[in-house]
Parts: structure tokens; sequence; C-alpha cells
């Protein structure tokens, strides 16, 4: 066959496949024949007996063997039972009995020969623990050839069903006993040697293993006699008791003896793929074309005899293309792709440092382009990116244009946080499989190739500094830019053209907490105030302590030595208090994060003073129209609070103190941004005692009104004001 011929093959194409690759069975295709012959190998010896009864060799438990056959159990069990029976206990699904009670078969004829291993005058045997069986099916002797009788017994309904005789020919498959023959001879010590006996096999389906499990079946087999009701010590386990059980089987309780004389295969009835065959016989348990033997599961790929891939998954690196698609021309991705690692159509870098910013289809200029198509270098991605300024920057490498797939790094932002030093081309590197990336400025092999970069003759000079092209190669600088590092110094004289000289300076911070203090929510003396940075290139810092030297309430500290570029962005911040149960743990709450950018190097940066914002309106309106004041305060000095001004919207000194009814209704202004404050409406027709009419007045239209009451010639009314 041509290696071009194996894509078109898929399952129910097996006979080509198997010449390609030459897989081994999945499980022994046990032959039921009654004997134990040497192409079983599948088989498994769970048992040798160690011990024989009187009984004789034509009456012998020798050994037992089981195999999973794909959807059956197969079971052998070695020896011979002339005129007498073998029980085999099966526990293959949960209930059943751990013990025979009496009377425990009810219908299908023979209703006393199972019970209690006898008639139902004699006690029940016990089991050990942790097995209960569901299911006998009683073997009852030849007389002299190859015939046995069968019957399988349902512990948990209390049925029986004859199957028939069976002998060479064997009886007609059931849903429980898909196959059974017998075949007898003495059974002699070596008793391991013993390959005569009977075989069947057993449905999984009809044992009760659900399709798509795993799970134990444990077995346990005793001779007995004709009428169950007298065994013998051959019990195929690790029971060694010298002598027949004879009439004790009424007291026998394997649940006291040493060992176990149960044995337990592992079966397995899962089709990963559907196709109604089980994973244990199935030869490509995934549907993928790919057969299990050459799925080694190990994640590397060398060549079709060991594809390293999962055999329980078609796609085993989920890039959306099948095993052996990826390694059979006409490849899915256009080429030999390895199937343990998911191929990318493509890759971007999405980042705020493109126009527009966090492109993640590329179309930014920020696409990045495959190194090569072999195994070697198909996951290698690289993007050269001239970069027109120095400063600080932020991205991460995406693939097929979705963040679906997309790398970072572990930082607050999950991007990738850096700077690049100084203008010019740098080179992106990412590989698709170990997801790691890189930045680095580029160095070029050859003059030529840095002029082609960047567009340039080597006697060109368009960037204002004295160098020419040619030169700016030698330096590796910007040839664009006469200041690559943007630290003021042109490259031509910068000894350290690429990297900024150092730009420190001393950046002030002062809050005005008066207005806090006058509120009740900060006390001077007692609490304490601090800047608290978040992210950017303040994030390292520490709190910063504030304090008032001079006792006006205004408390300042000072960032000394910040390092930074000029215009760069110093990061956000907040300020905030220690005050016990303070909100938002202390924090301002009515601004976003603050944030400024950074001034001209070598010289202190005083930044104003603000008012600490507590987000409950008033301050924000008193830092702006009353000097910060408190709500008690009268700052323009017309008679009125100024909470009261801010309850009325009114910025100036045209406040009337003593609005006069018209039409028998009062009313004051309400501003509709005072949010928090409160009011209400008093009445009294002596001043001495007042009535609260809150609830009879209406807020809304920016006023306050309220109704006077008839029968009474004088009334006085009062408005309250409550600010937070």
């Amino acid at each position: 066959m041509k290696p071009q011929q194996i894509n078109s093959l898929r399952k129910g194409r097996y006979a080509a496949l198997l010449a390609v690759f030459a897989p081994g069975a999945a499980s022994a295709q046990v032959t039921v024949d009654g004997l134990r012959n040497g192409s079983d190998t599948g088989y498994t010896q769970r048992s040798v007996q160690q011990t024989t009864s009187g009984w004789g060799g034509n009456n012998t438990l020798a050994n037992l063997h089981t195999a999973q056959d794909g959807s059956n159990l197969a079971v052998f069990i070695g020896g011979r039972t002339q005129g007498n029976g073998i029980l085999l206990f099966i526990d293959s699904k949960a209930g059943g009995p751990s013990f025979i009670p009496n009377n425990l078969i009810t219908s299908g004829g023979e209703e006393y020969t199972i019970n209690n291993l006898g008639s139902s005058a004699s006690a029940g045997m016990t089991f050990e623990p942790g097995f209960a069986p569901d299911y006998v099916v009683r073997i009852f002797g030849d007389s002299g050839g190859t015939a046995a009788y069968v019957n399988r017994y349902n512990l948990q309904t209390g049925s029986r069903s004859y199957l028939g005789e069976v002998g060479t020919t064997g009886v007609a498959p059931s849903d429980f006993v898909t196959a059974i023959r017998s075949s007898w001879t003495d059974a002699l010590a070596p008793f391991a040697d013993v390959a005569t006996g009977v075989e069947m096999k057993l449905s999984l389906a009809g044992l009760g293993v659900p399709t798509g499990t795993a799970q134990p079946i444990k077995l346990m087999a005793v001779q007995v006699n004709g009428g169950s009701d007298y065994a013998s010590n051959q019990v195929l386990g690790s029971w060694t008791g010298a002598g027949d059980i004879a009439g004790g089987i009424k007291t026998m309780d394997f649940g006291v003896e040493a060992g176990d004389q149960t044995l337990s295969l592992t079966v397995d009835n899962v089709d990963t793929d559907g196709d109604g065959l089980a994973n244990n016989v199935d030869p490509d348990d995934d549907n993928d074309g790919l057969n299990d033997t050459v799925e080694t599961n190990n994640g590397i790929y060398s060549a079709l005899t060991d594809t390293g891939t999962n055999p329980l998954v078609a796609d085993s690196d989920a890039d959306g293309k099948n095993d052996f698609e990826e390694i059979n021309p006409p490849y899915p991705f256009g080429f030999l792709s390895d199937p343990n690692i998911a191929t990318f159509v493509s890759m971007a870098i999405p980042g705020n440092f493109t126009t527009p910013q966090w492109q993640v289809d590329g179309s930014a200029g920020n696409a990045m382009n495959r190194v090569g198509v072999s195994l070697a270098d198909q996951n290698a991605w690289t993007l050269d990116y001239l970069f027109a300024a120095p400063g600080a920057i932020q991205y991460k490498f995406a693939a097929n244009g979705a963040y679906t797939n997309s790398w970072g790094a572990a930082t607050p932002s999950g991007n990738v946080e850096t700077s690049v030093p100084a203008s010019g081309f740098h080179r992106f590197s990412f590989n698709s499989a170990t997801r790691v990336g890189s930045l680095v400025r580029i160095t070029y092999a050859t003059e030529a190739l840095y002029l082609a970069a960047y567009g340039l003759a080597a006697g060109d000079n368009t960037d204002g500094d004295a160098w020419t092209a040619a030169q700016e190669f030698i330096a590796n600088t910007d040839p664009t830019k006469g200041d690559s590092d943007g630290d003021a110094i042109l490259d031509d004289v910068d000894p350290a053209p690429l990297v900024a000289a150092l730009q420190t300076r001393d950046i002030v911070f002062s809050v005005n907490m008066n207005l806090e203090a006058a509120l009740g929510n900060f006390t001077p003396g007692v609490d304490g105030v601090f800047v608290d940075f978040f992210d950017g290139a303040a994030g390292p810092l520490a709190d910063l302590v504030l304090a008032d030297e001079d006792a006006d309430g205004i408390y300042t500290g000072t960032v000394a030595g910040f390092t930074g570029p000029a215009g760069s962005s110093f990061g956000t911040y907040k300020f905030k208090t220690n005050r016990a149960g303070a909100p938002a743990g202390g924090f301002e709450g009515g601004i976003d994060n603050r944030t400024f950018n950074l001034a001209v190097a070598n010289t202190a940066q005083i930044l104003p003073t603000v008012y600490f914002d507590n987000k409950n309106g008033y301050s924000t309106w008193a830092a702006a129209n009353a000097g910060g004041q408190g709500s008690a305060a009268d700052f323009d000095g017309d008679g009125m609070p100024n909470g009261v001004e801010y309850f009325m919207g009114e910025t100036g000194t045209s406040f009337t103190p003593n609005p006069l009814p018209v039409d028998g209704i009062i009313s004051w202004p309400h501003s509709a941004t005072a949010t928090g404050a409160t009011f209400k409406v008093w009445l009294s027709d002596n001043l001495l005692t007042w009535t609260d009419k809150t609830t009879d007045a209406v807020d809304g239209g920016g006023f306050v009104t309220y109704s006077l009451p008839g029968g009474n010639p004088k009334w006085f009314v009062h408005l309250e004001v409550k600010t937070p």
C-alpha cells in the first residue's frame, strides 16, 4: 500500500489498516470448545486447587481461568464432575444475598436443588465479606462422556432457568450464556495442567455490567453432590480444608476462614466511540483512523508505528483536526503536524502599543509569522515590530484571532508588562507548543539587512542627530529618531543611546482632610492618612504615610527618587484612612483611581492638594462651592448653613430664608444632586410645640412642598435639613 492511500481509510476498512500498522489483538479471542488450549493466550489463571477430596479424579475441581473477551466474560473451569455438580457463584452488580437462605429459588423448577445448597431443611452457607452473588451457574456432571446439564439461578429474583444439555454441540446462545461447551476426562495432579472441563462465555450486559463502565466481577466455584446438599473441600480459592464439607455445609461460614475464597477480575465494558464494539475488542477505540496499537499516549510523535497520541481521543491536541488527518496527506493545515501539540492557523500580539490597541486578529500590524512548517519549527512564531518611542507596554499572545487561546503573564492584568527602553525594531517570539515568549531588540547581522529594515540608504540622515544611517547601524540605534532612548540626549553624543539616562524626581502628595474632620469622618491626631499604590510603575511602592506638620488639616508625604521617563504614567493610587469602621476599607470612594504623568527629571514634582473624596456627595459640592467647609458652617455668610444650601442647590448669597405661602402651599427648593441629604417638615401654632408633618410633604420637581392646614389663622412651618 502506498503511504498516500492511507488517508482514505476509516473504520470498516481495517484489513488495509492492519497491513500498514500491524496491530495486535485488543484481547484474547477465546474459542469455546471445553478445552483450555494454547491458542487462548488471553486467559489468566485465577486459581489452582491444592487439595482434593476422596471423590476421585472423576470429581475434581482443578483450576479456574478467566478473561474478558469483548462484551463477554470468558470462564474456563478445569476438572471433572461425574454425577455431581459444580456451582459457579457470580457477583457482578449491586445487591445479592450474603448467604443462601431457605426457599431462595421460588420458580423455574428444581426449587429445592439450589436452596441452601440442598433441601429447604438445611441451613444456608455464608459468604466472605464483600461477596454477595447475583447469579449461580450450575453444571450437573456427565455420565461418562462430554454431556452436562446447565442451569442459571438468579439469586435476586429467586428464579431458575434451564439452559440445556451441553457437550460438544453446546446449547443455543442466550442473553446470559452466549456460548458453553464441556469436555471431561479424569482430573489428576498437577492440577494447573488440567485442560479439560467446562468453558463458557457470559454476556457482560446479561451480568448487569452497564455499557460505558469498568468494574470488578467476583467468582467462587464449589463442587457439590447431585442434590447440592453435600460438598467436597473443592473450593477454587484459598480454602484448604482437609475433609469434605459434607453435612457441615449448613454451618459453613467463609467469612471467618483465612484468605479469600472469591476471585476477582476487572472488566471494561466501555465503548468510547459508540460503534458497538467495546474498547476491549475495538482496534480503534476513538475512531480516528489510527489503531490503538500505534497510539501510545506518551505525547511524543515519531512515526506511524508510534504516534504518541491518546487512543481514546480522536483529536489528542484539541486543535480541531483528528490525529490521523494531521499525519497523513492532504494535511489539514497544509503540512504534516504533530497530533500531540495544538497547531494554530494564526498568531497575533494584541496589546496597548498598537493603533488601534488590542487587536486580537492582527489587523493593527501585530500579526505574527510562522517560522517554518517542519515539525521542529511549525510552532515557532515571530513578529518584527518598529516601536516609535520608548515606554511601558502591555501585551499577550493570542491564537486564531480570538482570546480563547491566549497567554500573558502572572500579573494583576494577566498581560505581559514590560518596558521598551528605546525606539526601533524589536522582535516578539513565541512558541505555541511550550507557551514561552520573549521581546528583544533586533541585532542585524549585516548593514544591508539593517538599512533594508528601516528603508534607508547608508548615507541617509533624517533624524536630527549627526550620525548617518550607516553609523547608526554600528550602534543599532533608531535611524528615524535622533534620541532613541528618549532621555533628551541625541544619539551621537549619548554615551548610552539605547538606555535612558537615569530620570528621577521627588513626588510630593498632599490631601486636605478638613472637610472629612468637619463631617465627623476623620479625627486629627487619632486617625492616619496614607497613599495606597495599585499598579503601573507605582505598583511596587509601599503605602506612603502622610503627616500634618503645621496642623492645618493638610497632610503631605514624599516619594523620593522615583525613576521613569518624563511624560510616562506614574500608575494608579488613592488616599485612604485607617479610621476604625470607615466605609470601603477607608479608601476614597467617589472617584476612579487617581493617576498623573511624570514631570521632568531631577526636579521635585509637587502635586496639587486635593480634598479626600468620601463618596457622600456633599464633600464634592463643598470642595467646589463652600471652601471645603463642613455642613454646619456658613461659607458665604448669607445666614444659611452650607448643608442647607447644598440641599437646595444654592451656590451664592441669593438664598431666601423665609419663603411665603402661595395659595396655602409653602415650598423650598431641593436639588436632585444633593445625594444623602434628608429633611423634616415641622408645624406649630405657638412656636413652643412642634409636630412632625414630613409625611404630608411632597418631594419632587425640584421642590419640597407642604400644604398648610385650615382651621387656624396662624401657622408656623420649619424645614429641618440633615446632610451626611
